[in-house]
């Protein structure tokens, strides 16, 4: 049996991608070993090898001597118990820049799963590109690479290659539930927001507004993040607003289903959404619910092209006149075209992708076994 050292920057339960990745891992029965930094927070995940230093999120620099901790924990810990796996999947440039060399000098399989460009993330400058650079660097050295959707070659200035492979954020069909795209619901018209609490470009920062503006529309919110204190105290001050915290992957999928309309905004004042590749986009077709997004992204234009919800101009007047006119009738037929996408589409496009993968891996450790 194969064994897979699985390196993440937070904990397993907080990221569902990678936590799903593990169990399709586990179904080929792969022997799975999760090394997170666990921000010194209590967690509910998979137990692993764990740095359980405080950290935080979102800190910039302030971060740095934690993250160089980190780093020196995931040197220790591959060095120390090097005959304990076989395969590294590093997770993201902040456990790749460190586990992606030291496991080709370890004479491992490497794995790099790339989910944000990290010279898009620090700016688009000088020290950008050099981050860039690196990134691309590790993706070279590494066995296989994992992106979400082709798009992202593009934003990291590359082109498709034998060891790149696409995993989209999609969620697994065992994990939706019945879903109808008709649905009749009673009491107010609920919008749901499930994900990253981010202080910018999400247009979370427009929902006390928008509370005030729209009494009857119900929100639900739910995640962590920078504005996670301000999501509790506007939830304290406005009846309809929900604000729930943390959640399970499976609690956000029910609060998702529970909605009529889901709401995911990657607002271009980050330039980096315009290659964003959320859950968002794929859960609200599997539920055969309307999504609320902005124009001039990946989920603005398949919402656009199938019809599956409301596309805005990336202002607050343009998100006002959507909601102004929002009805649940509506998001019931934005909603059933959703669900007819989703079964006509984009069902079984994770399972092939993985199926994909999971044979190019194969290869990779045939002569990687005779090392």
């Amino acid at each position: 049996m194969s064994k897979i050292l699985l390196l993440r920057s937070i904990p397993l339960d907080r990221d569902s991608r990678s936590s799903r990745m593990a169990r399709q891992y586990a179904l080929r029965d792969y022997a799975v070993q999760p090394l997170v930094w666990t921000r010194g927070e209590a967690t509910s995940g998979p137990s692993g090898w764990s740095f359980s230093g405080p950290g935080g999120y979102g800190r910039g620099f302030a971060g740095f001597l934690p993250r160089l901790r980190f780093a020196a924990f995931i040197v220790s810990t591959m060095i120390r118990r090097r005959r304990d796996y076989h395969i590294v999947h590093a997770v993201d440039f902040d456990t790749g820049c460190i586990a992606v060399p030291l496991g080709k000098l370890l004479k491992k399989t490497v794995v790099y799963d790339a989910f944000d460009h990290v010279g898009a993330i620090i700016a688009n400058d000088v020290i950008g590109r050099f981050f860039a650079f690196i990134e691309r660097t590790l993706i070279r050295w590494s066995d296989l690479a994992i992106f979400p959707e082709p798009i992202r070659l593009r934003q990291y200035g590359l082109r498709p290659e034998a060891k790149i492979h696409f995993i989209s954020n999609i969620p697994d069909r065992a994990d939706i539930p019945i879903a109808s795209p008709v649905h009749d619901f009673a009491g107010p018209l609920t919008v749901a927001y499930v994900g990253t609490l981010e202080a910018r470009h999400r247009a979370l920062e427009w929902i006390g507004d928008l509370c005030d503006r729209f009494p009857d529309i119900r929100w639900t919110v739910a995640g962590l993040g920078a504005v996670a204190s301000e999501m509790q105290r506007l939830s304290q001050e406005h009846q309809n607003l929900t604000f729930v915290g943390q959640v399970s992957y499976q609690q956000a999928l029910e609060i998702l289903q529970a909605a009529d309309c889901h709401f995911g905004c990657y607002l271009l004042s980050a330039p980096a959404h315009e290659f964003a590749a959320p859950n968002k986009v794929y859960e609200h077709l599997a539920l055969g619910r309307a999504l609320i997004t902005n124009r001039g992204t990946p989920a603005g234009d398949l919402v656009a092209d199938h019809g599956t919800g409301f596309v805005f101009d990336g202002t607050i007047e343009g998100l006002e006149e959507i909601l102004g006119r929002l009805t649940r009738e509506t998001c019931r037929v934005k909603g059933a075209n959703a669900r007819r996408a989703w079964d006509e589409t984009f069902a079984g496009k994770r399972e092939a992708q993985l199926e994909e993968y999971f044979n190019a891996l194969a290869e990779t450790l045939a002569p990687a076994s005779a090392r």
